[in-house]
């Protein structure tokens, strides 16, 4: 981790749209260098350093995280202004979804090579959970637009067969096949799954722990609970 102003300046600029507490935007925020990303930076730091040690294992958020609402119609809403007359959250559009957020939750702000940081999570879990897969694993986090060629040439039978992962979205691409799956409410499955080491990520919601979507760890603890689940996805599909 690393207190780098050009790069949380670039973190800001792609989420200067995103809340970081409730009603305050990232754009909102004073422009870095600035003390507030000192406290931030150290926050992070012991947080990371106490999980290396071991010391939070089994902990969890004394308070749950804010909760916002992240829209995404399919149609555009040509009419901004009725909208903001009437701030009631509509959650009828396809794929709305609520999202939990925190400055906490806000650790790749402070990471130096996200790229490198998330290849070494999906190395670890392949490392670990590989024979429960059939095929090679590949994911757009790491290997960005290259995934595209990938997938194609294992639908023409031109490679071997693989998998295509982001978080719990996988695609298994084999000659003439595409298999999509997406793991139904797997925010509610990957805590029990991944164990009480990866609580402090999670937040209590409904009388249980979730794993947020906003938090900087969605994805990779979301794709890591999918490699250690005793899914053999080439050749089974499991609804749950």
């Amino acid at each position: 981790m690393v207190n780098d102003p050009d790069k949380i300046r670039r973190y800001i600029k792609d989420h200067e749209f995103s809340s970081i507490v409730p009603g305050l935007k990232w754009a909102d925020l004073p422009a870095p260098p600035h003390e507030l990303y000192d406290v931030m930076f150290e926050w992070h730091k012991e947080f990371h350093e106490k999980l290396a040690a071991g010391e939070m294992h089994g902990m969890i958020f004394a308070d749950p995280l804010n909760m916002g609402g992240r829209a995404r119609s399919k149609t555009a809403i040509e009419d901004l202004s009725s909208y903001l007359q009437d701030p009631t959250l509509e959650t009828l559009e396809d794929r709305a979804r609520m999202v939990f957020f925190h400055v906490s939750t806000a650790s790749t702000s402070m990471v130096l090579n996200k790229k490198a940081w998330y290849r070494e999570v999906v190395g670890l879990g392949t490392e670990y959970f590989q024979h429960m897969i059939d095929h090679e694993l590949i994911t757009p986090v790491i290997d960005g637009g290259q995934v595209y060629g990938e997938v194609s040439d294992a639908l023409l039978g031109n490679r071997e067969p693989v998998i295509c992962a982001l978080g719990d979205d996988w695609n298994i691409a084999k000659e003439g096949e595409l298999v999509a799956y997406d793991g139904n409410n797997w925010e509610s499955f990957t805590p029990p799954i991944l164990g009480e080491g990866f609580t402090p990520w999670m937040t209590p919601f409904g009388g249980q722990i979730h794993l947020p979507s906003g938090n900087y760890a969605t994805s990779a603890l979301d794709g890591l609970a999918m490699q250690c689940s005793n899914i053999r996805v080439s050749d089974l599909i499991v609804e749950y």
